[in-house]
């Protein structure tokens, strides 16, 4: 303890390590073969083997047992995961060609359906003669089939008729509400294709002395014919204060309707008419002129120009209906019969 706190080696007594010399194992016997190396082939043992067992062995520790005995063979070590034979080289050249023989088929596939679809079937209508359909006739739509299921009312018409006498015709037939009567002259003729049987506008006019611009005549489709005249059952009656008469009975308005070539020009012609309109008109329509002037507003919009007498019941009414091509001049004497002319000729 003192040589230690004087930083010297402490003195003790040296106890010399033992080491021990490593004991020379014995060489290994080497093991007699007990199978020939030829494949197939097994001897049986020996004598010589029993000739070995005879002398014991040597007294050995132990260790040197163990020590003695030969290393064996090592063991091949299986995994545990589930044994899948390998594919032999000409297995798996197998599946690759039939793999390639599957993509091949497909891409045959494939080429012969863009084949059918944009060669075979595009140009079938240039290769092969199609027959061809049997054409049928478009129908007609024109005023006479439109107005197919109407009545006729026949009324007289010549140098010697009236207005009155017209009206009185007209008002004849018992009133139907909302039923259109297509006019139909009494005055014979062997000369039918300059006077048809059923009324058209100008037939009317003409026959009554109206004065009407020179664009009115050249405006109507006078080669087509395709223009009639109709009386129509009221049903809107107004009494002298304006309220609605339900008591009243039904009674007769007239209706002139023709074709026109251009709209545009005839729709001018029209308003230029205007101020000469009332008095031409007032013997066939039947009212006493008003000082208004003709106001606008549409129905299923289609516009339409009127003039109220002083109500609506009794009126000049005129508007353009277009309708398969076709533009068609409407004129009444009523808000009521030309809100339903309209619902006819659109088809409501």
């Amino acid at each position: 303890m003192a040589s230690l706190k004087q930083g010297q080696k402490p003195a003790g007594i040296d106890v010399p390590r033992k080491i021990q010399q490593p004991v020379p194992s014995p060489a290994p016997l080497a093991p007699k073969p007990l199978i020939s190396e030829q494949p197939h082939q097994f001897k049986m043992p020996s004598a010589s083997m029993g000739q070995a067992q005879k002398t014991g062995p040597l007294p050995q520790s132990k260790e040197e047992k163990l020590r003695s005995i030969p290393p064996a063979p090592p063991i091949r070590q299986e995994k545990t995961q589930i044994y899948a034979p390998p594919s032999s080289p000409t297995g798996e050249m197998s599946g690759v060609r039939n793999r390639l023989f599957m993509l091949i088929a497909g891409a045959v596939v494939l080429a012969g359906v863009f084949y059918w679809f944009l060669v075979l079937k595009m140009p079938v209508n240039d290769l092969e003669e199609t027959p061809t359909p049997t054409p049928t006739a478009t129908p007609i739509v024109d005023l006479n089939s439109i107005f197919s299921g109407s009545l006729i009312t026949e009324v007289t018409l010549g140098p010697g008729s009236s207005v009155d006498t017209f009206n009185q015709e007209i008002s004849a037939d018992l009133a139907v509400e909302g039923e259109f009567r297509r006019l139909h002259t009494k005055r014979e003729s062997t000369t039918e294709s300059i006077l048809p049987t059923a009324l058209t506008l100008l037939d009317v006019l003409n026959n009554f002395g109206v004065s009407y611009p020179e664009g009115f005549g050249t405006g109507i489709a006078i080669s087509g014919l395709d223009s009639a005249v109709f009386s129509y059952g009221q049903k809107e009656i107004f009494n002298k204060d304006g309220s609605l008469n339900l008591d009243s009975p039904l009674s007769r308005r007239l209706i002139l309707i023709a074709e026109i070539q251009d709209v545009s020009s005839f729709s001018q012609v029209m308003r230029t008419w205007e101020p000469d309109l009332l008095a031409e008109f007032e013997d066939i329509f039947g009212f006493k002129r008003s000082a208004g002037d003709f106001l606008d507003t549409t129905y299923r919009g289609t516009s339409i120009r009127y003039n109220n007498f002083p109500y609506p019941d009794l009126s000049i009414d005129y508007s353009f209906v277009g309708i398969n091509g076709k533009i068609y001049f409407v004129i009444s004497n009523s808000r009521e019969s030309m809100f339903s002319t309209i619902d006819k000729l659109l088809g409501f």
